[in-house]
Order: structure tokens, then sequence, then C-alpha cells
């Protein structure tokens, strides 16, 4: 049986062993821990190279497996040393070896940006919202009005139960929101807000996370 894949509440129990030991992750993705507890992130990948048969240029995988050293955790989370270990596996697929060779200049992973509530927000209107709910104009009108203010810009992994407490307690007293008012400008509007809409906004942006995690995106 393949081992689990590691998650954060397994990576918060590591404790050092004396010894080395690495703990498997997924798609060659391992976390090295060092004899006095030090956790460094690698990868274990092979490079699609290219050979010649009969005069047909042929693809194959060579046969070495090399290993690299993304960093350390907690510095490199799980979520983000996965997401660079995807963009080398990209490169080794393409036949680029991402590690620098001696007087190479190296091959530079893409840089990944975290996904933003307002990129699950968008996708979650037009894939589902607009889909799925004859009312789906009016949550989304919701969401743009208590959540997309106040979270436009946040990485959904940087996300606590602290700031959902947050949000609702502004949405819970009635007043002024800063709401989109064109994909450029914003304006002040009337909230219609209270404890109703603090149960509405509490149960769509549950729903919101929740597509958001069945899609793929965290």
């Amino acid at each position: 049986m393949a081992p689990m894949p590691l998650t954060d509440s397994k990576l918060r129990a590591v404790r050092p062993a004396g010894v080395r030991i690495d703990l498997p992750d997924r798609a060659g993705l391992s976390m090295r821990v060092g004899a006095s507890g030090s956790m460094t992130w690698c990868l274990t990948y092979t490079v699609r190279g290219s050979g010649e048969a009969a005069g047909i240029r042929v693809a194959r995988r060579t046969s070495e497996r090399r290993r690299a050293v993304l960093g350390s955790y907690p510095a490199i989370s799980l979520s983000a040393a996965r997401e660079a270990a995807q963009a080398m596996l990209r490169l080794a697929q393409a036949g680029m070896d991402p590690r620098p060779t001696p007087g190479a200049l190296p091959v530079v992973a893409p840089v990944v940006l975290p996904m933003t509530v307002r990129d699950l927000l968008a996708r979650y209107i037009s894939d589902h919202l607009d889909r799925n709910l004859d009312s789906g104009a009016n949550v989304a009108r919701l969401l743009r009005r208590h959540v997309d203010p106040c979270w436009a810009d946040r990485a959904l992994t940087s996300l606590t139960p602290a700031d959902l407490i947050e949000l609702l307690e502004r949405v819970r007293l009635p007043g002024g929101a800063l709401v989109t008012a064109t994909g450029h400008e914003r304006g002040y509007a009337a909230l219609r807000g209270g404890p109703g809409a603090a149960v509405e906004v509490r149960k769509w942006v549950r729903a919101m996370f929740q597509y958001g995690a069945a899609s793929g995106m965290l």
C-alpha cells in the first residue's frame, strides 16, 4: 500500500529521531528530516531526453533519477512545496533539468502566484452559481457585497476561522459597506446587514470554499 501524502498536522508533529529519515509526499516530493530535526523539501525526478533510432527521433525518459532541494520547512509550506515541485516536474517532462549545472544558467521554474479569494469568487460565480442556481445572481451579489471588499486579494491559504468570525461580525452590524461598483471603481452603498445577512454570508462562504476544495483550487 502506498504511503499517505503528508499533511500540515503530520509535519507539525515531526520530532527529531536521532537519524535522518525521508517522509514521502507524492509525485516524487518528500520531506527529509535530519537527525537534529531540520526539515528540508526534496524532489526526486527524471528528465525526458531524446535518442536516435533508425533515423527517427524518439522521446524517452532517462533512467537516471535526480534529486533537487527545494528549501526548508516551515519557510516553504506544504502547498508551496507542491506547487514548486509540479513546476519543476513540468520542466523535466519537457526535457529540461530544473537544477542549475556548473557553468550554465539555471532553468528557473515559473513563479506560481497564490490563488486569491477573488479568483475563487469569480470561478464560483461563473462555473457554479450562474449555471446551477436560479437564485445565483442574488447569491453573487451577496458575496460581492460582503466578501469581496474584505478578502478580495487575500490568498486562499491565508484565511483562518478568526477571519470568518471577524467578517460575520461586520455583517451583523448594519452600516456602510464598501462594495464594487464596477470592475475598476468602488463606492459606498447601504449595507443590507444584520443577523439574517450574517447567516446567509456564512452559508455561502462555506459553500464557496467547499466548491474550491472539490474543484482543486485549494
